[in-house]
């Protein structure tokens, strides 16, 4: 029961005990004539004290001593009671309140620990963006930067003409980057949301894994795995490019584990959506940090029956994906042997909402091969279906098999494998060494074009103004403003000024310093 409740009726009791205490006489009352010369007087006496000697008409009231004594117990029971519950009540709320605080205090540390986690990331991803544009514009030096060799000047020899060097051009296997953009399923490649439908041997997970994930790497994708037939070691090296506090979900040791673990993973982006969502009608562009997120969702047609049958939940997922997965900046990839109403959980509807949302279908066709472990392998064609269409287009779906050894294990292309007893500051520190170097060293053969100007090399005859350095990364004037514009796509004023200066924001010195470096790159605009 309430204990409130009971504190209140233990309190009208009181009352009502209290309210019968002080009716009547505790004591009888003797009622009495005394005779007098013309008649009598009447008298009253407790009747403990007894009838005086001539006395008539006697006539006794009884008292209330035990209605009275009753109504005082019940009246000194119902308040003890109620005083007794009024303070558990207090304490309790009080300890409740302490927890709540505590539980608040966890769920504030969590979400920083996430935010933590999530701008890390992002800050990787500018910087690795960042040296892939310094790259570019390193383009005409690369030969002689990564292949010269540095001659100190103190043995250099005097300056001649040296012939150049004759180059043999080599052939090079095609990028998977390359054959993906130049193939005919280019268009997809980064549809809103997309279905990968086929039967066993028609290379689904060789073009998802092998294509598809690492194409939307390229792009700076972050990833959401939901698969209940993830084999162990599958997606290995996908785990720094997962979205911060998530996991491979669909694994268990039996089905309830899966279940669970899929409804895990469903309920995790569903709150990432409403959070983007709330974010997006809430707060001013430019003040969040929506970066793309993939789903890959595996073999959804059993979902249901993993969920304990939970088809309403499955429905709602669904809804809520076609509905809201453009604005939240959220890229389904889904994946089943069959495309059928029945892996959404049969919601009314669905059918014309999955065209109307911009949903594209590609169905897989496989062949027979005798040589294959399963009797069947991928033809190398698929059947198109656009959003707002039912026409089937036959397209050539391009053979990755040969650019990845293995589409389940994902290596980083961009870099050497770091030694495991590095730490993040390290590396960090490493790569911008290696990035200045590589800006510092003089290029010992001739490029075909001109650079658009000189790379980080000081020049006596060039103006003071060109000779300043900005950022931490020591950049001229026309490279940290040309990284500041590609930036200010993804980042705010404050943010900018605090991952290439490494500062952050408020009076010191080292921010004022850098806001007014900032001020001048930017040509005096600037908001402080």
């Amino acid at each position: 029961m309430n204990p409130k409740l009971i504190m209140f009726a233990a309190m009208a009791l009181g009352v009502i005990g209290s309210a019968v205490g002080v009716q009547g006489s505790f004591d009888g009352k003797l009622h009495y004539c005394l005779p007098i010369e013309g008649g009598c007087t009447e008298n009253v006496r407790p009747d403990w004290m007894g009838l005086p000697a001539g006395a008539i008409n006697v006539r006794r009231t009884p008292g209330a001593a035990g209605w009275k004594l009753l109504g005082s117990f019940v009246s000194i029971a119902g308040f003890g009671v109620s005083m007794t519950l009024a303070r558990s009540l207090t304490e309790l709320e009080s300890k409740k309140q302490k927890y709540s605080q505590i539980w608040e205090g966890v769920n504030l540390q969590k979400l920083r620990l996430q935010a933590q986690a999530e701008l890390e990331s992002f800050n990787q991803q500018v910087m690795i963006q960042a040296a892939e544009q310094s790259y570019a514009v390193l383009s005409p030096y690369q030969d002689a930067l990564f292949e010269a060799e540095i001659v100190p000047e103190s043995i250099a020899p005097t300056t001649q003409e040296v012939p150049a060097p004759v180059t043999q051009s080599s052939p090079q296997a095609p990028n998977l980057i390359t054959v993906l953009q130049q193939s005919e399923i280019a268009p997809i490649l980064l549809a809103g949301f997309l279905k990968a439908i086929g039967g066993q041997g028609s290379g689904k997970t060789t073009l998802v894994n092998g294509g598809l994930i690492r194409y939307r790497l390229h792009k700076g994708h972050k990833f959401i795995v939901i698969n209940a037939h993830k084999k162990h070691g599958m997606y290995s090296g996908l785990e720094p490019h997962l979205v911060a506090g998530s996991e491979f979900y669909g694994v268990g040791r039996n089905d309830k584990e899966r279940g669970y673990s899929i409804r895990k993973g469903m309920e995790k982006v569903l709150s990432i959506v409403e959070s983007r969502y709330t974010e997006y009608q809430n707060q001013p562009e430019g003040t969040y940090n929506h970066y793309p997120i993939s789903l890959i969702l595996e073999e959804c047609g059993e979902w249901a029956s993993l969920l304990d049958g939970d088809e309403k939940f499955v429905q709602a997922f669904w809804q809520k994906m076609l509905v809201a997965c453009r604005k939240a900046v959220v890229f389904p990839v889904v994946t089943a042997q069959h495309d059928s109403m029945a892996m959404f959980g049969n919601p009314r509807g669905l059918s014309e909402l999955l065209k109307s949302s911009g949903c594209v279908t590609l169905h897989l066709i496989p062949e027979a091969s005798p040589n294959s472990s399963d009797g069947w392998k991928p033809s190398g064609f698929g059947d198109l279906v656009m959003p707002g269409s039912d026409e089937k287009r036959r397209v050539s779906v391009p053979d990755l098999r040969s650019l990845v050894g293995n589409p389940d294990v994902f290596e980083s292309e961009r870099t050497t494998k770091p030694n495991q007893d590095s730490s993040p500051d390290d590396l960090w520190n490493a790569a911008r060494q290696r990035l200045n170097q590589v800006w510092e060293m003089p290029s010992t053969a001739e490029p075909s074009e001109p650079p658009s100007e000189p790379l980080n090399q000081r020049s006596s005859d060039t103006p003071s103004d060109s000779e300043k350095r900005f950022t931490t990364l020591e950049l001229t004037r026309a490279q940290a403003i040309k990284l500041i514009q590609q930036l200010r796509i993804e980042l705010n004023q404050t943010q900018i000024i605090e991952r290439l200066w490494q500062v952050s924001k408020g009076g010191s010195a080292a921010w004022k310093e850098a806001y007014a470096q900032f001020k001048d790159l930017m040509g005096g605009t600037g908001d402080e």
